[in-house]
This record gives C-alpha cells, sequence and structure tokens, in this order.
C-alpha cells in the first residue's frame, strides 16, 4: 500500500536455543501507516522488541524468520538480499536502541560515531559530514554541539545521550523511527523532554514512528495507533483513543487495571494472575486463556483478530 511505510502479516520467529526451538513470535499482524505514530505494549516477553528487530533484520543467526509480507518502504525482507536490508538501515528505516550506554561506543567520541553513519548510508565525508552531525545534534536540542561531537560518550548525561541516540538515527533522514523502549532509563523530567522532541521531529518531518514500550502513559501521550502483544501475538490494536478507553480484550483491561491512578485513595491495585507463557508458540488455543478470568469453554480455540475490516480488532472470542 502507497500510504503505508511497514506492512507485517503472519510473522512467526522461532530461535534455536540449547533447549530446543523458542517460538517467539505467532503470526503477528501489523502497519504502520506513513506519518503515523503506533505504540507496541504488553508485559516483558510479549513479543514487542522482537517485532521490532524483525522490522529491521536484526534478529541474531539463531532466529528463522517467516512471514506472508514483512515489507519495509518498498522492500520485501522475506525476499530481499543482505545488503539491499543494510542499505534500507538508517536511510529507510532507523531504530533507537533501548539503552544509550550500551548503544554507544565508549571509546569513540560522539561525532565519531555519528560520521560512521552518514559516511556509510549518504557517502558523506569531510566537511559536509561535519555539517550533517552538527545539523542532527541541533536538531535534538543539544547545548554547544560542537563540544558534544568532540565528547565521549560518559562526559554526558543520560538525557543527552539518549539525544544522541535519536541525532544518529535521524542523521540519514529516515522515514521510519523504530523505538525501542526510548526512555526507559530516563527520571520523569527528562522522559517528558524526549517524548515532546520525539512528537515535534514527528510533526515537522513527517516522520512514522513504530514505538515499543511497557507504560500506557506513553503511548497515551505520542501514539495515533496502539498494539497489545501477548504471547508473540498482537491481541488488540486500534486507535488509542479507542483501544484505552474502551479495550475490548481482557489483557487489555487487566494491564488497564493494574496502573495506579491518582485521586483513587488507598484502592489495591489489580494485578494480572500468572505469567507470560515462557515458550510462547507451544500454546495451544488462546494464549491468554490459563490467566484470564473471563475463560470459558471456546478459549481452547485459537482466536483470530476481528473484525477485520474495522480499524479497532481484538483476537478474543468474547464479543467487544
Amino acid at each position: 500500500m502507497a500510504d503505508t511505510i511497514l506492512e507485517i502479516e503472519d510473522l512467526h520467529v522461532t530461535f534455536d536455543t540449547p533447549r530446543g526451538s523458542l517460538h517467539a513470535l505467532s503470526g503477528v499482524e501489523l502497519a504502520v501507516r506513513r506519518g503515523e505514530s503506533v505504540g507496541l505494549v504488553g508485559e516483558t516477553g510479549s513479543g514487542k522488541t522482537v517485532t521490532a528487530l524483525s522490522a529491521l533484520g536484526l534478529l541474531p543467526p539463531t532466529a528463522t524468520v517467516s512471514a506472508s509480507r514483512l515489507v519495509v518502504g518498498d522492500l520485501d525482507l522475506t525476499t530481499a538480499a543482505p545488503q539491499e536490508v543494510r542499505a534500507l538501515r538508517g536511510r529507510t528505516a532507523a531504530m533507537i536502541f533501548q539503552n544509550p550506554d550500551t548503544s554507544l561506543n565508549p571509546v569513540f567520541t560522539v561525532g565519531q560515531q555519528i560520521a560512521d553513519v552518514v559516511r556509510r548510508h549518504r557517502g558523506l565525508k569531510g566537511r559536509a559530514a561535519q555539517q550533517q552531525i552538527l545539523a542532527a545534534l541541533e536538531e535534538v536540542g543539544l547545548p554547544d554541539v560542537r563540544r558534544v561531537a568532540g565528547s565521549y560518550p560518559h562526559e554526558l548525561s543520560g538525557g543527552m545521550k539518549q539525544r544522541v541516540m535519536i541525532a544518529m538515527a535521524l542523521s540519514c533522514e529516515p522515514e521510519l523511527l523504530v523505538a525501542d523502549e526510548p526512555t526507559t532509563a530516563l527520571d520523569v523530567t527528562v522522559q517528558a523532554q524526549i517524548l515532546e522532541l520525539l512528537r515535534d521531529i514527528q510533526h515537522r518531518r513527517d516522520l512514522s514512528i513504530l514505538l515499543v514500550t511497557h507504560d500506557l502513559g506513553v503511548v497515551a501521550e505520542v501514539c495515533d495507533r496502539v498494539g497489545v502483544m501477548y504471547a508473540g501475538r498482537v491481541v488488540e490494536i486500534g486507535p488509542t483513543a479507542s483501544a484505552l478507553g474502551a479495550p475490548h480484550h481482557p489483557y487489555t483491561r487487566g494491564l488497564l487495571a493494574a496502573l495506579p491512578r491518582p485521586g483513587s485513595g488507598r484502592r489495591r491495585l489489580r494485578a494480572i494472575t500468572g505469567t507470560v507463557p515462557s515458550n510462547p508458540g507451544a500454546v495451544r488455543g488462546c494464549p491468554f486463556a490459563p490467566r484470564c478470568p473471563e475463560r470459558f469453554d471456546r478459549c481452547d480455540e485459537e482466536p483470530a483478530l476481528d473484525p477485520p475490516s474495522e480499524e479497532h480488532q481484538h483476537a478474543c472470542h468474547l464479543p467487544a
């Protein structure tokens, strides 16, 4: 589709481990339109990061990937050559990784690391590369960009390092930005600044964003649509106001019920009993059924996302 930057249909990912095959994703369906922001939420182990890494061809060699469609821009990753996928990263799509402390190389300056990116993907060298580096750092609101470009990562604060990661991702002017927990390690004030920065850049560049996060508040603030993942599947997806304001799936309702609410006094938080399955692909029927308070006989059958023709879909045998 011309208005879609990312299309994922029936995505399956399996990892070879010493204990056997681990089925991480089972039939993931997801699309990101041009200019929109989509959030992926769910508990740890639900498959959010694996989905994001699949979209950029960044899974390790131990992973086996199959999909009906896995298209970024105009490139289908299921049939593309490795060099085509490498060329896609940076120019068509770029990623902000979860922890800048482990993503930035401690022995090179910030400027050297961004220079590697613009040289590889845009062919810029010398003065042209330097101008692009400084422009990228200025765009993300960093002060004294020449000093920052000459600094090593350990000389910068956590918020500054996260802005450097965003600058590096944006330096080649991608159409899609994949952000994996970009605010997890930051305090609340800096987190708000980073989210405001992402919103501002998205509007100025007409950028598409796929945001992976545990924080439903972040999704409510910055995302147009939200996909809720559980056990390697998308169990609910729709416009943010609808999916979080009137959730259809029992899992989504459970996540929202577990949030602390200002002004609720001493109300006890409602936790979801049980844990995410360690091997989601081995689960038969509805993967949430063992933890679901509304389980009934039909839950032995795996539900599909329904209704297929509407924006707000959920994978549950219960009616919306």
